[in-house]
């Protein structure tokens, strides 16, 4: 998995209301292996560019090195397939080794002025990318012996002590190859470093609006809760201008529901119920829970008048719905009362106007929607 399908992935399980959430030593550890993916197929490309230089300059003299090469070639390859196979951390260790151990013995070969110990310090630094936080002790042990191999072949192998003796020129033209690529592998991995924080914020972001989500979200039905819909009210109070409407939605009998099927039965109903709600009202109107098994519909810039045929099919839908559960179809009803916010009204005062006449239509049977005061119905 790669860190743009792991950002993917969270998205989308976020985005269906999962309240799962990935790990951040998994999530690290996606990342370390993509770094380490790109680094390996990068100095694998390397390896094999200066394998053909060997050939074609003097593979003879050159034999050690291009058996070297050869065999640091192999575990560059051996890394990329075990990242793929899921181990990351012998992955980023295969790789983040192998040219401590290249550069090394290829400078006591060709010298330190063909500038190979400069990819030695370029490992210490793709350690921090390549190695994860709960690897950091791997992680500090690449990066001293990245400095230790710096240090040895700086002081050890001078041009008049190696085994195979380059022209000077060519030398420097291998020292300005590697201080290009070593800088380039540097710049690389700022980039990559860049990616990294970047993925991290995004995944931070994207954590952020999901917990926001759960605390104005009913877990049961996945309607707005409590918390959601006194926002919802309050925002609508700030207009005193504008009328809107407010309607209580109460499941008649919902005691005998759970009394006689069992409170899981029960929870089947309530989300099914939210449900309907949900598709019988408009894209601008909100509605949520309010608790137990009593809904709140929030009709913003809508006087009362204009939603009683919206209610009342709300009601029927709900009425005609037969909800099946363990074999069992559980027919509910709902009551209603509504009432709409004018001239500076307070949202407590309208649902207190709305409860009113909520508890006017249980007393005249349920199963009906009460919307004034002197309704006959």
């Amino acid at each position: 998995m790669s860190l743009t399908s792991l950002r993917a992935s969270l998205r989308e399980t976020w985005r269906r209301g999962s309240p799962g959430v990935v790990e951040p030593a998994e999530r690290d550890s996606v990342v370390a292996a993509a770094v380490t993916r790109q680094y390996v197929i990068l100095a694998l490309g390397m390896t094999l560019a200066y394998e053909a230089f060997y050939l074609l300059y003097d593979p003879l003299r050159l034999a050690p090195v291009l058996i070297l090469n050869g065999l640091v070639g192999v575990a560059y390859s051996s890394a990329f397939l075990i990242g793929r196979s899921g181990h990351q951390r012998a992955a980023s260790l295969v790789a983040l080794l192998g040219p401590l151990v290249q550069f090394t013995i290829v400078s006591s070969g060709l010298s330190r002025r063909g500038g190979f110990r400069l990819f030695d310090l370029t490992a210490g630094v793709l350690a921090f990318l390549m190695l994860t936080d709960e690897q950091r002790v791997e992680r500090w042990c690449v990066v001293i012996l990245s400095i230790v191999a710096f240090g040895f072949v700086h002081l050890n192998y001078p041009i008049e002590r190696v085994s195979v003796r380059l022209p000077l020129d060519v030398l420097d033209r291998m020292f300005v190859v590697n201080g290009v690529c070593s800088m380039a592998l540097l710049y690389t991995a700022a980039a990559l470093f860049h990616q990294r924080l970047k993925g991290q914020r995004d995944l931070l972001s994207v954590q952020a609006d999901h917990m926001a989500s759960l605390a104005q979200t009913d877990v049961l039905t996945q309607v707005p809760n409590r918390r959601r819909l006194m926002d919802v009210l309050a925002r609508n109070a700030n207009l005193p201008q504008v009328p809107y409407t407010v309607a209580l939605v109460d499941l008649d009998h919902f005691k005998r529901v759970n009394d006689t099927h069992g409170h899981a039965a029960g929870d089947v109903v309530l989300a099914k119920v939210a449900a309907i709600l949900m598709t019988s009202i408009r894209t601008c109107d909100v509605v949520g829970r309010w608790g137990g098994e009593e809904f709140i519909l929030v009709m913003p810039a809508t006087p009362l008048h204009r939603v009683g045929d919206l209610l009342e099919r709300v009601r029927a839908k709900v009425a005609a719905e037969t909800i099946e559960y363990d074999d069992v179809r559980i027919r509910v009803t709902v009551s209603i009362g509504a009432a709409d916010a004018r001239g500076g009204m307070t949202y407590q005062d309208a649902m207190r106007i709305a409860d009113d006449r909520l508890y006017v239509a249980k007393r005249r049977g349920r199963n009906r929607v009460v919307s004034s005061d002197d309704e006959p119905t």
